[in-house]
This record gives C-alpha cells, structure tokens and sequence, in this order.
C-alpha cells in the first residue's frame, strides 16, 4: 500500500513519456525503455523480417504492457 498521494507509483519516464513504474519493469523490458511506441512497432516489423521471434515477444508484451498504463 503506498500512502503517498503526491507520488503513487514510482517508475521511469520511457522515450514517449509514459511512466513505467518500477514493478512493472522486467530484465527483458529494460532495454526497450528507451524507446517509444513508434520506434518500438517500427522494431518489431524488422525483427519479425529477420525472424527473431523470442524478440519479437518481448517488444509485443512491451506494446502491451504500455497501451494498458495509457
């Protein structure tokens, strides 16, 4: 339970300006942190051409991750 209503939820800025918060932050999601979700879909097109598709995944669950915190 957090009681500070001034800050309820502490986090990270991503490159779009939504909030990660830090319980939401994983291993596989640090490094798209930095990204926006433009550049993030643009990422997933060429990993999905590559076929890299344990990567693709994980930019999927970051999209997701972020349209549930808008």
């Amino acid at each position: 339970m957090n009681l500070n209503k001034r800050q309820p939820e502490w986090g990270f800025y991503a490159a779009d300006g939504t909030i990660v918060p830090i319980s939401a932050l994983t291993a596989s999601g640090l490094k798209y942190l930095e990204y926006s979700a433009t550049q993030l879909k643009h990422l997933l097109e060429e990993k999905i051409r590559e076929e890299r598709y344990e990567q693709c995944a994980n930019i999927r669950d970051e999209l997701l991750r972020r349209a549930k915190t808008l």
